[in-house]
């Protein structure tokens, strides 16, 4: 059988129970190939199709441990780190050759990290990946 435009046996996509009543048996026996659905969207430069698309949200969380502020003012993290959007927004356009790392309280007062400037390994080391999460919300 043609699925989405792709060769595919029938026993993948459906039990030999409910084949009955889904599909013309004449055109099983007389090995026809039955095509369900619409070609698959190939390319990304082909555009989408809406049919196939589903609203989805990826939401992460990456919790960065507060011994970075210790580290920042010995001296032993030398990106700058904000804890807002104007203050990050700033930062960049003052130094524009600098690592610039935006962090924020949560409410549990628990660092996020909300969005890098420049080279991330050095805030690599403080994620603390016991307290971090990734998820996909599908909408």
């Amino acid at each position: 059988m043609i699925f989405q435009d792709r060769p595919v046996a029938l026993n993948q996509l459906t039990s030999a129970e409910s084949m009955t009543d889904s599909f013309p048996l004449v055109d099983l026996f007389q090995e026809k190939k039955l095509r369900i659905g619409k070609e698959p969207v190939v390319s990304a430069g082909s555009g989408y199709n809406e049919k196939y698309y589903i609203d989805r949200t990826f939401n992460h969380n990456i919790v960065i441990r507060q011994d970075i502020a210790t580290d920042e003012r010995e001296g032993k993290f030398v990106d700058l780190l904000t804890n807002n959007e104007q203050e990050f927004k700033q930062h960049c356009q003052q130094n524009p050759k600098t690592n610039v790392h935006c962090l924020e309280n949560d409410k549990s007062r628990d660092l996020i990290w909300q969005q890098p400037k420049g080279d991330i390994k050095s805030l690599h080391k403080y994620i603390d990946a016991q307290k971090s999460h990734f998820m996909l919300l599908v909408i």
